[in-house]
């Protein structure tokens, strides 16, 4: 979540630290290296990000990108989101 003046808003992936996404802290940041690999490399790359980041906790990460799906404003972001989730599950 990003603050703009008294608004919060989701951050987008892109606005991530690359440090972050490469060693996450949090699931959090493995659900934007998530959707960063997506963009990169399609399914296999994304699922290789996850089973290597997400530690026993893919289902986790896998409800909160069904929520940021559903939350997220922009339309290109929600049907990437969408079309991860189906390929992951």
């Amino acid at each position: 979540m990003l603050r703009n003046r008294a608004k919060l808003r989701l951050a987008l992936p892109q606005e991530r630290s690359s440090k972050r996404l490469e060693n996450p802290q949090t699931e959090w940041d493995v659900l934007h290296g998530l959707i960063m690999a997506y963009q990169e490399g399609d399914e296999p790359v994304a699922r290789a990000y996850l089973e290597r980041h997400a530690g026993g906790k893919q289902q986790v990460i896998l409800d909160l990108l069904h929520i940021w799906t559903e939350i997220m404003t922009d339309e290109d972001l929600q049907r990437e989101g969408k079309a991860l989730l189906y390929g992951l599950q």
